[in-house]
């Protein structure tokens, strides 16, 4: 299979499933709202977590974050439910989006990728295992963006599978706890979810290294 056709193929995939995710989301009513999802969700009775796992893996083709989507994991199922049903959504979306990329794969198609952005072509370059668990545990890392550098670079799958599941874990519970704090705000264990999720954003970003190697990879270095 030529690049060509395979370039065809994905956009063919990729507009179809962005456009069968509004769909649902229309369909679903579901709006920008942590309470719409959970109310959503509660509507599904025993399919419920399955639900939510699938809104999770979609969430880049429903376009909803996975912050208002983890905190809603914590208001429909409390923070250790909601932290391992998100976890599973969220190695889902990995998954989905590093497959899409290797099967466009190619150094051709790398290469055009690289050209027509390139941020994103930089993170190819310095993707990694570590990378990959930094982003995803980070709770604001650009996950999407790396998920993507990961299926276009030479990261094994298995290897970006470990990372993926152990920064999902991190990433899910930060959300998943401060979600089902919403429950009872005012009360202390909302304050605790609270300052632990701000401590996870702020913390994290003292360092300039994890700062640069997160938002601002350095170029690859040409001889």
């Amino acid at each position: 299979m030529n690049s060509r056709f395979r370039l065809v193929l994905f956009l063919l995939l990729a507009v179809g499933l962005l456009v069968g995710g509004q769909w649902l989301r229309a369909a679903a009513g579901i709006e920008f709202s942590a309470d719409s999802v959970r109310a959503w969700v509660e509507q599904q009775g025993w399919m419920g977590p399955l639900v939510f796992i699938g809104l999770v893996a979609g969430r880049q083709f429903i376009a909803l974050p996975s912050a208002l989507l983890l905190s809603a994991g914590g208001l429909v199922f409390g923070g250790v439910l909601g932290t391992l049903f998100g976890s599973i959504g969220l190695v889902g979306s990995a998954v989905t989006t590093f497959g899409l990329a290797r099967g466009l794969g190619g150094e051709k198609a790398k290469a055009q990728v690289a050209a027509r952005f390139p941020l994103l072509g930089r993170y190819i370059e310095s993707a990694g295992p570590l990378l990959v668990f930094l982003t995803i545990a980070y709770p604001a890392g650009p996950m999407t963006a790396v998920f993507w550098a990961a299926g276009f670079s030479s990261v094994r799958l298995a290897s970006f599978l470990v990372a993926v599941s152990l920064g999902s874990l991190i990433r899910s519970a930060a959300y998943s706890f401060f979600g089902a704090a919403l429950t009872d705000v005012g009360s202390p264990a909302f304050w605790v979810a609270s300052v632990g999720l701000v401590l996870a954003l702020v913390v994290p970003m003292a360092h300039p290294g994890l700062r640069r190697r997160l938002f601002r990879p350095e170029a690859p270095q040409t001889a």
